[in-house]
This record gives C-alpha cells, sequence and structure tokens, in this order.
C-alpha cells in the first residue's frame, strides 16, 4: 500500500509541474503572437527592484542598453501597455507605470481614427485622458489604446478601459 500512495503522490507532483509548464507554454505562445502581429522588438524582462520617489513607483528591469531596450519604449504585460522605459544602463533599465505622476503618452479610443488625447498618471492609483476634442464622446466601458504619436510606441496598444467619464 505505501508504494501505491507513494506513485499516487509522484504522479501528482508531476501532474501539477506538468500544468506549470502548459501555462508557461501558453504564456510564452502569447508573447510570440503578439510580436509577430507588431512589428517592433520585443524583450522579455524581469523585475529586479522597486523605488518610489516623489509620490510615484519605479521598476528596474533585469535588461537595458545591450539588450536593444531603449528610453520611451512601451513595457507590456500580458499584452497590455502599461509603462514607459525612462531610463537605460548597459544591463539594466527603469520603467515608469502609466499611471504614474508626469507620465503622459498619446491616447485614443478604440474604434476612433485620431488621437483622442493625452493620457496622464495620477498618483499610482489611475490615469486620466484629457484634452479630448470636443466632437468626441466618451463612454464608460470603451477601450483606450495608444494612438501612434510617440515614435517608439505604435498605435493601438491596449491600455485600459474607460471607467467613468467628468466633464470639465
Amino acid at each position: 500500500m505505501n508504494t501505491l500512495q507513494q506513485k499516487f503522490s509522484e504522479i501528482t507532483s508531476e501532474n501539477a509541474r506538468l500544468l506549470e509548464l502548459r501555462e508557461e507554454n501558453n504564456r510564452l505562445r502569447s508573447i510570440l503572437n503578439f510580436q509577430e502581429k507588431n512589428e517592433f522588438l520585443i524583450t522579455i524582462t524581469r523585475i529586479v527592484g522597486r523605488t518610489s520617489e516623489s509620490g510615484a513607483t519605479f521598476f528596474t528591469l533585469n535588461k537595458g542598453s545591450e539588450a536593444g531596450i531603449t528610453p520611451g519604449a512601451p513595457v507590456m504585460v500580458n499584452q497590455v501597455f502599461v509603462g514607459k522605459i525612462i531610463r537605460t544602463g548597459a544591463r539594466f533599465s527603469i520603467a515608469a507605470p502609466l499611471t504614474a505622476p508626469g507620465i503622459k503618452t498619446g491616447a485614443t479610443l478604440a474604434g476612433y481614427e485620431k488621437n483622442a488625447g493625452i493620457l496622464e498618471g495620477e498618483l499610482n492609483l489611475g490615469a486620466v485622458l484629457r484634452f479630448i476634442p470636443k466632437d468626441v464622446t466618451v463612454h464608460a466601458g470603451t477601450p483606450v489604446i495608444s494612438s501612434g504619436l510617440e515614435e517608439k510606441i505604435s498605435r493601438g496598444l491596449l491600455i485600459g478601459i474607460v471607467e467613468r467619464v467628468e466633464s470639465k
């Protein structure tokens, strides 16, 4: 009976490992599909540090200019544009989330042909789309994408969804 329990434990452990490998495979396939659809260099990095300064959080990544990373490049997580590279060294880079104060990027609404405004981070809590033309109607639930106005950030990268609309 002991041998049967031991074999069951081994098989259960192996099954858990295979499930993890399947998840990793799915993530890598997703990255590969994303890279094939877009015409820019994709470098997979890891967060190796985090600092807070003046109310903003910045992340240190384990790759830099030697890997082709340059300031102004988008930072993507699961195919969502979440930040920008603000500084690089040979083997590291510093990324700021789009929610960081002072971080701005050209953004638009999915389905709208022109630039719909500037997305600006607010206190690491969220981002606000400002300078929206008066002829643009914005509704909660509308996807927000990059507008392509910045040299290193192509149009159509998903940023998020409009949570609420305020007129000022």
